[in-house]
Parts: C-alpha cells; structure tokens; sequence
C-alpha cells in the first residue's frame, strides 16, 4: 500500500518536473531575449499576444488568433506559426482574437474541383477533378496546360504512380493535365528536414522552381548593370539597401541616408566608407537587424523615410515609418521618439517631413492608419483607403495637430523657400497637392499643384526654392517633354515644368525615391536599390 503511495507521489513528481514545454511561437523574427517571460503589453506587437487556439482535428494542425500577428498556423510537431491571412477587403487586421474550423471544407475534403464557365454546365455544380489521399494547396498551370497541385501536410497515403511519395517537383507536389490524369510525381526530398510545400512552377526558362514555406527558401538574380549618363557616380553600399532620403548637415557635411535596416548613414568619402550615425530604438536588436533588407524585420529594427536637419538647431529629424517622428542631435546616436499618435490615433506609415526653420514647425505625413510600409503594396491597390494625414509638430508644445484628413498615400512634403506653402505628393492619386499656409487661403483645401502619369515619392526644394519630384514607380506612361522615360521633375514654384530626368529605361534607376539637388550635383535615392546614384546637376 505504502509502494503504491509512493509510486503515485513519484509520478505525479515527475509530470510536475515535466512542467509547460514551448510548442509554438507567432513569428521567425521574435526576439527570444527581449520577448520570453514578458508580461508588457507594449511588447506585445514585438512578441505576439496568441488569443484563440483550435486544431483541426482533418489536419492536426493548430490555428492561431493572435493579436498583431493575424491568423496564424502551424503543424503537428509545432515550431514557428506560418502567418496566413493579415487582412480583409484590404483592410488590416488589427485586433485578432476568437476562431472556429469548419472541417468540411475542400482543403478538409482533400479534393480538387472543377467549375465550368462556359456551355450547358456553366454555374452548375461543380465536379471532382481529383480525390486526393493528402491536404491540397495552391494549383499552378503550365504552358502545355497542366497542373501542377501542391500537397501540404498528411503524407500517409499514397497515389498510383511510380513515386513512393506523391511530392511532384522535389517535394510535395503532383502534376496532372487537363482531364484529371496524373502525369508527374517525384519524391525526391529538398531537404533532409520535414517541411511543407505551399506552392511549385516551372519557368518560361524550363527552370523549375519551389517556395518551401518552412525553410524559407527563396531564389533572386541580379540584372547587369547598363551606363546611363557619362557622368554618372555611384555609391554602393554593403548589405544593406534602400537609400530612401538623402541629408546634408549644417556643415555641408554627408550625404546622410536612411536604409532598409533601420540606420541612418553616413558618408566620410571614399577612404572610410559608410559610418552609423544614428538608430531609430535604444530597444534594436543589432544581431538581428544590422545588414537586413527583409521587410518583416522593420516593426522591430526600424525604417527611415523621411530626412531632414534642423539648420537652427542641426538636429536630424526622422520621419521611422514605424517608430514615428524622431530627433538625434548633432552627433547621433540613439533617436529619440517624439511623436507616435495624432488626436488619438497611432501613426501607422510615417513617410516624409520638412521642417519650417523659422519657426521650428515639422511637417509630416502619416500614409495610412490601416497599411504599415511593408504592406505598401496593398495600399497602392486599396481603393478606399483615404485614410492618410498631414500633421505638424510643434517642438514648444510637444504637441501634433492635425492639417488634413483624407489623403490617398500621402508621401513626400517639401516647405516653399518663404515658408508660405507647402507640396505633399499624394502617391495614390498620382499628383502633388499645394497647401497655403498664410494669406486668406490659410486652412482651405488644397489645390493640385502637379498631375502626373506615375507614382510621386519625395519632394525636395533646391537653393533656388525650386522643387524636385521623384517618379517611383509606373515606368510604362509618358509626360509630354522631351524625356521618354522620366524619373524626376523639376518644378517652379507656379508649378511649371523646368526639367526632366530621364531614366532612360534602365535598371539603375528604378524605383526612384527621391532627387536632391546640392552643390551642383543630383543625389538620386531608391527604396529598393544597394547604392546612391550620382549625377551632375
């Protein structure tokens, strides 16, 4: 009696010892030193807040509401949730919580069916094109008009062909043609770790390729470079990417620039290189973000848009698309954040700035309430997202009041030479917008200073109080001058077109984010390129 007491205490011991095991975590990116045992809420976009949890009892695979990582999922054997949908209707998640399966769905069938759109059967029922012993995911057609069917999870059954494992293109995929017949199946394995196929294709090239979700494999080239201008300089830079604005300090010092890991540059000329010169969070992680260029790392390391030295005060003003408006003085070093919400709402985009020196005044826009800059892409295609603002910070008050509501992508924002307007480039409508600041127009609604054919970015002023805009993107419309492929536009102040940079059609300039004009030369920034470009002006 006494031997099973003691048995029973013991077992009980050990399933105490056992204890909580980690089975799952929301995101690759968390970071493990700052997040394990954290009880602060304002971690928790950091960290990830899991709400509601439900298995799917086909799959055996976990669904996750988390809060700031939307709907998340993951397999049997746990790990690193993959995020699946972020949004609806092109809108954002913001607060995701309560969840519930329904297992007889067509994923929980294993099926593939066929839908006719013409003839008799047209919007009648469909048919079964395939039964299938394992979970189905996305299907891809190539150019003979078969299809390829990814199968994601349950490898347990088989089909009849010759592959022991019916993994198509090296793993987890099957080929079938237009009647429904097998015709492809191979097993051999990417890796020698289980993992899951979402989706595989072929090439135009014949070149086949797979996106394995679990090892996050991915494949890129680089185009040959093509001389565009005889005088033309470039400076490259090492890992990272992105010069999206381009500074000078009150000593004609620089260029300054803000890249795709969350640091301002700067540049000490030829023998030293870039430097750091300053970083957006006393809370970023250099282990983690110095020398990244992958977008889901910005919440945490951070991405300057926006630059722009106070010539009174030679302070550096930072306009983070996630940690909001920032200050640094003139020797760098960790910014300080002084503003991150305008009439209660949280700044979501922080995109462009200038600064009234007279008085101190920042100006800035905030692109959206709904869409972060990595989700960019669904803004530009949101075609009712008018939630952008102009706002101003006043550096007495420490206060942000709001200018104007109901921007589509607000970006760029350049002050007149005499302070009395201010040009905003409304990249969702395609034009640049003029605001009065003084006179009876004060407070109006704006006036269209520039309609143009692509995408606006930043806008900078030069010596002179003329304006350049940087074109971003839509290199396919013309504006009629005399430049076939315009990158930039040279504005006066009555807006008339005084110059076109010509792009010419080359990969050196795409995605052009801004042009500053300074002693004599054009300093040209990129989101998305390894280098700052240089032209005579």
């Amino acid at each position: 009696m006494w031997m099973k007491a003691i048995k029973k205490e013991l077992n009980v011991w050990w399933r105490i010892r056992a204890g909580w095991k980690e089975f799952a975590i929301p995101s690759p990116f968390r970071n493990r030193k700052l997040c394990d045992g954290s009880t602060n809420p304002n971690l928790e976009p950091i960290c990830g807040r899991p709400l509601r949890l439900k298995f799917n009892t086909a799959t055996c695979h976990l669904y996750i509401a988390d809060a700031y990582f939307g709907l998340l999922e993951l397999g049997p054997n746990g790990g690193v949730a993959k995020q699946n949908p972020t949004s609806a209707e092109g809108v954002p998640f913001r607060f995701t919580n309560g969840l519930d399966i329904d297992t007889n769905t067509e994923s929980g069938r294993m099926r593939v069916l066929r839908f006719n759109l013409e003839s008799e059967e047209q919007g009648h029922d469909s048919k079964v094109f395939a039964q299938l012993p394992r979970v189905p995911d996305n299907i891809k057609r190539n150019e003979k008009g078969e299809f390829w069917v990814a199968l994601n999870t349950r490898r347990t059954g088989r089909i009849v062909i010759d592959a022991p494992y019916p993994i198509g293109i090296k793993d987890w995929v099957i080929a079938r043609n237009s009647d429904g017949h097998v015709i492809a199946g191979k097993g051999e394995r990417i890796r020698g770790e289980s993992s899951e196929m979402v989706e595989a294709f072929a090439c135009k090239e014949g070149v086949k390729l797979a996106i394995d979700k679990a090892q996050n494999i991915n494949y890129s080239y680089q185009q040959s470079e093509e001389t565009v201008y005889d005088e033309y300089y470039r400076i490259n830079f090492t890992f990272v990417t992105g010069p999206e604005s381009i500074v000078f300090d009150c000593r004609d010092e620089g260029p300054y620039v803000g890249v795709s890991d969350g640091r301002i540059l700067k540049w000490q000329g030829p023998k030293l290189g870039w430097k750091e010169f300053a970083i957006p969070s006393p809370f970023r992680n250099r282990k983690l973000c110095d020398g990244s260029t992958n977008p889901n790392l910005e919440p945490i390391c951070g991405r300057p848009l926006g630059l722009k030295f106070n010539t009174a005060t030679c302070h550096l003003y930072i306009a983070d698309a996630y940690f909001g408006l920032l200050e640094v003085g003139p020797n760098g070093g960790v910014a300080k954040q002084i503003a991150t919400s305008a009439e209660g709402v949280p700044f979501r985009f922080t995109n462009g700035l200038d600064i009234d020196t007279n008085t101190g005044m920042v100006y800035f826009t905030d692109s959206s309430t709904l869409f972060q800059r990595r989700n960019v892409d669904a803004l530009i295609r949101s075609p009712f997202d008018r939630s952008g603002r102009l706002l101003q910070y006043n550096p007495y008050t420490k206060r942000t009041s709001l200018i104007y509501r109901g921007l589509v992508f607000p970006n760029g924002v350049a002050l007149s030479k005499n302070n009395s307007f201010l040009l905003v480039a409304e990249s969702g409508r395609m034009r640049v917008l003029r605001f009065n600041l003084e006179g009876e127009e004060q407070g109006h609604d704006p006036k269209v200073f520039a309609q143009l054919s692509r995408v606006p970015d930043n806008i900078k002023r030069n010596e002179k109080g003329e304006f350049w805009v940087a074109l971003n993107t839509g290199r396919t419309g013309r504006i009629l001058t005399d430049a076939p492929d315009p990158i930039g536009i040279k504005y006066d102040v009555e807006g008339n077109v005084l110059q076109q940079l010509d792009g010419k059609g080359g990969f050196t300039f795409n995605s052009i984010s801004e042009v500053k004009e300074f002693n004599g030369r054009l300093y040209i920034g990129s989101v998305i390129q390894p280098y700052l470009s240089i032209l005579n002006a």
